[in-house]
């Protein structure tokens, strides 16, 4: 819209409770606009399915550290058929997303930063005990695009790819082209992939 956006939080519990569940399903969640924007997400398990969850710069002024999607999730996350994204849609770079769970379990859908313009993409850093990703359904993972599968045949794009961080304690599986990835389609440069388990 060119505008700021306002924030968004969904809390269930303080950062350090055990408790609390949050659940979304067929609904869109959307605090992107011109700079500033932000989602935020507290909760002992966080269930999200045939969702989106966005929050994408649409103009000239750049997201700050503070801003993108900031997810906290004491037990398990469980995304099914949902895409996590902070992309750069115009000139401005996107912000974060920095997502932290006891359990993460993606199955047909991503949390990933792209760019399909001048504007970079943001790095995306996610945190688990443990991470299962599942692309038995859908495109599935962890990602960073410059270009890309969901914005084919876009031109002009110059914006780069932002960096992966993946930092799991205990057990990662990987299934049925499930994949973390950072890559370019355009005149754009990938970024770096950290993994570590």
């Amino acid at each position: 819209t060119g505008e700021q956006a306002d924030n968004i939080k969904l809390i269930s519990l303080p950062d350090q409770a055990t408790a609390g569940e949050l659940t979304v399903q067929n609904t869109t969640l959307d605090a992107s606009g011109n700079g500033s924007g932000r989602i935020v997400v507290r909760s002992g398990n966080f269930n999200a399915t045939n969702s989106s969850i966005t929050v994408n710069t649409t103009g000239s002024i750049s997201m700050s550290v503070d801003d993108g999607i900031n997810g906290l999730v004491g037990s398990q996350l469980n995304s099914n058929r949902t895409k996590i994204t902070n992309d750069a849609l115009s000139a401005g770079n996107a912000g974060l997303i920095n997502v932290k769970a006891d359990a993460l379990n993606l199955r047909g859908g991503v949390i990933s930063s792209s760019t399909i313009s001048q504007g970079n993409a943001g790095v995306v850093t996610v945190t688990a005990n443990k991470l299962e990703i599942d692309g038995s359904s859908d495109l599935t993972g962890i990602l960073s695009e410059s270009g890309g599968i969901y914005y084919g045949g876009v031109e002009g794009i110059t914006g780069n790819a932002g960096d992966v961080i993946v930092t799991v304690s205990d057990t990662l599986k990987i299934m049925d082209s499930g994949r973390i990835s950072t890559s370019t389609f355009s005149t754009g440069k990938g970024g770096a992939i950290s993994v570590i388990a």
